[in-house]
């Protein structure tokens, strides 16, 4: 047996893992054939000005939801997972906190929307305050349910929350001359996360033990006011996260505002269109840390450089690295390709400059994906210190870029922002993680992987593109990815979630 096949050989552990993988990434899939539609009708029916406006207003409200989340989401995860604080006090303490978190931000939003916004009337305030909010504590819900690792309540929130908000997109598009769309669309929004929350909420009830669930004591307790010095020593473990993920949030989602705000919500639907598009589709590698993480942590507690790289903790990291770019490479490749077919079919001509923007966008998306890899092996090592560092590095620098490119440039100045902030970012993580973990760990598969994906991928698809119709490019790029990850799980660089399970040793 090769060494590259020694060192990639997958532990039953792996690919136990691999198979909970495969089940959540379908239903993922499932998740975006109605996330795309509702947002293509949502699009045509707002039309630019219409949809900049949603756009730079959720962008907004996204922002100021760091403040319900107070970074207890991926504390609670590894926690959880951990099994280190007792389940039912870490979540009476999390929700009396996020309780009074919430009033805040639906004190604060307005106050930043309509001043900044024109257009921006009640019921979008309204609407995009009640999707936020609901969206905010579903994943908090579906944060403890990973760290007990299930994830199916999360997959079938997903699917009734895009399939409500479809229904309502579709209800909009058809109505356009009657109602108000833009009214109509940040409703569907908030209509769809509650339905999502209320899933989340019976799905913890399920699968955490009662004693674990203490909701009716959150507010009743006579200790209450004492509490609430024990209850803040969870913000503080977690502020790490909180402002890790306010930085994040920031460089995410500031772009779209600023675009609104200093060139019109016209040109801000532009670059919402194309960057909806990009960010849906980062439910692919994003899958892949939302299922690995809690046996990242596993694998990653008490590691230190000295130890063999051999050991079963180097192949969960060798295999989520690979599965990173296995994941990643092809559907970057695809926006590269097919940016203008995409655009055109999807939004129509009134959307025509959006295609070059989406063009731009997909070294981001490359980017996106791999940080995801590098900030969830941080997470998992207990290195969130260098993440906020780098995060908050990586916010002052794109608001600033954004501010420089966007009066001259646009939407491609926000694109330009965000590719070099994305870029930075990663440069920064895998420097830190350079120093925690042997480079073989993370380099090693990422460099094997993506040589494979250059001549089994990239090739044939550039090389036959300006030759094929649609149909023969996608039929290409079907096979051919195809083909490439079956030769990853050959060579045993990504876990095979098809092989028959074995029975455990007891």
């Amino acid at each position: 047996m090769s060494t590259l096949q020694e060192t990639g050989s997958s532990s039953p552990k792996i690919e136990r893992t691999a198979r909970r993988l495969s089940a959540y990434f379908t239903g993922q899939v499932i998740v975006k054939l109605l996330y795309i539609p509702g947002i293509v009708l949502a699009t045509r029916a707002t039309g630019p000005s219409g949809w900049g406006l949603v756009t730079a207003a959720i962008s907004v409200a996204f922002i100021l939801s760091t403040g319900i989340n107070l970074g207890l989401n991926p504390y609670l995860t590894r926690e959880v997972a951990a099994g280190r604080v007792p389940v039912a006090r870490l979540i009476a303490a999390t929700t009396r906190l996020r309780i009074v978190s919430s009033a805040l931000f639906v004190l604060v939003l307005p106050l930043v929307l309509v001043p900044t916004i024109s257009g921006v009337g009640k019921i979008v305030v309204a609407g995009v305050a009640g999707y936020i909010l609901a969206d905010s504590w579903a994943k908090y819900y579906f944060a403890l349910l990973r760290g007990a690792e299930n994830t199916r309540f999360e997959i079938l929130g997903a699917n009734v929350e895009k399939g409500v908000f479809v229904v309502v997109a579709a209800l909009a598009f058809a109505m356009a001359s009657r109602v108000d769309p833009v009214n109509v669309v940040v409703a569907g929004f908030a209509l769809a996360a509650l339905t999502k929350l209320g899933i989340g909420v019976y799905g913890a009830s399920r699968v955490l033990p009662p004693s674990a669930l203490p909701l009716g004591r959150v507010l009743k307790s006579p200790r209450l006011v004492k509490l609430w010095h024990r209850d803040l020593r969870y913000v503080r473990e977690s502020a790490d996260f909180l402002f890790m993920a306010m930085f994040t949030i920031i460089y995410f989602r500031v772009d779209a505002y600023m675009v609104a705000a200093l060139r019109g919500v016209e040109e801000a639907g532009y670059y919402g269109a194309a960057y909806r598009l990009v960010e849906g589709l980062l439910f692919a590698p994003e899958s892949v840390l939302v299922v690995f993480s809690p046996l990242l942590v596993k694998a990653l507690s008490g590691v230190t450089r000295s130890e063999s790289s051999d050991v079963v903790h180097s192949n969960v990291v060798n295999q989520v690295a690979a599965l990173q770019v296995a994941v990643a490479g092809p559907i970057g490749l695809g926006l590269v390709l097919e940016h203008e077919w995409i655009t055109s079919v999807l939004y129509g001509p009134e959307f025509d400059p959006a295609a070059r923007v989406l063009l731009w966008l997909a070294p981001a998306y490359v980017f996106m994906s791999l940080n995801f890899l590098a900030g969830g092996l941080l997470t998992a090592a207990y290195l969130q210190r260098a993440l906020l560092l780098i995060s908050g590095f990586a916010a002052i620098s794109n608001v600033l870029l954004n501010l420089a490119l966007i009066p001259k440039y646009g939407a491609i100045g926000a694109v330009a922002a965000t590719v070099a902030t994305e870029a930075a970012v990663g440069a920064g993580m895998l420097l830190k993680l350079a120093g925690r973990l042997p480079s073989s760990w993370i380099w090693r598969p990422i460099g094997v992987a993506s040589a494979y994906f250059a001549v089994m991928v990239v090739a044939p698809n550039v090389l036959l593109h300006g030759y094929l119709p649609f149909s023969g490019r996608l039929g290409v790029g079907l096979l051919s990815t195809g083909v490439y990850l079956g030769v990853l799980v050959w060579r045993g660089l990504i876990p095979n979630p098809l092989r028959p399970r074995e029975p455990e040793v007891r």
